[in-house]
């Protein structure tokens, strides 16, 4: 009798012990979850304020066209654009510190290439013309023309990953996160991508 009141003792003391610790780990979860949660919308919010600076170098160090991509007419553009961005949170996996998100953002890949497009043709047309002024390359100028050639812009929605790592100041965006520079620049970076994968 007193043995089997000890092992009832024993197995209540674990049990207990046991549920605290999966209330504990739980709680860890919950919590990591909501910090993700918060870095995402965080993240997000910068970017409809076409605050880059939350992308780190990726931002910065794809200028576009010969590093005019930060002209201020382009800017302004995306800077429109950025607050047109909408989201919304679809998952997030505390395991592998990710946050999948529904974003509907506007597309100015076509707008790119036709700028591109442009600046190539008055190049070529500049270097087989009898004039031998030099080509006047203005790739803020270009660009604007081209979007304002569009009265109504293109909206894409797609799910992407945005991945986390643990950082000093909590969560920060890894280096890996193409989908969201993408968003962050309209689609731009993906034309100035394929560019730089021509040969």
């Amino acid at each position: 009798m007193f043995s089997s009141k000890i092992r009832k003792t024993v197995v209540i003391v674990g049990m207990s012990v046991l549920v605290l610790c999966m209330l504990c780990l739980s709680g860890c979860a919950i919590t990591t979850k909501g910090k993700l949660k918060e870095a995402t919308e965080d993240t997000m919010e910068k970017l409809k304020q076409m605050d880059t600076t939350v992308l780190g170098n990726k931002a910065t160090s794809n200028q576009g066209v010969n590093g005019k991509l930060d002209g201020e007419k382009t800017m302004k553009y995306l800077s429109d654009c950025a607050s047109k961005i909408k989201y919304e949170i679809k998952s997030v996996d505390t395991e592998n510190l990710t946050v999948t998100v529904n974003c509907t953002y506007v597309d100015s890949s076509e707008i790119m290439r036709n700028a591109i497009r442009e600046l190539l043709n008055s190049a070529l047309s500049s270097a087989f013309s009898s004039n031998s002024a030099e080509f006047d390359y203005d790739f803020d100028t270009t660009f604007a023309n081209e979007a304002a050639k569009v009265t109504e812009p293109l909206f894409v929605t797609k799910d992407i990953v945005i991945r986390f790592q643990k950082g000093e100041n909590g969560y920060e965006l890894t280096a890996d996160n193409e989908d969201l520079y993408n968003v962050a620049t309209s689609n731009i970076l993906v034309v100035l991508d394929a560019l730089k994968d021509v040969k």
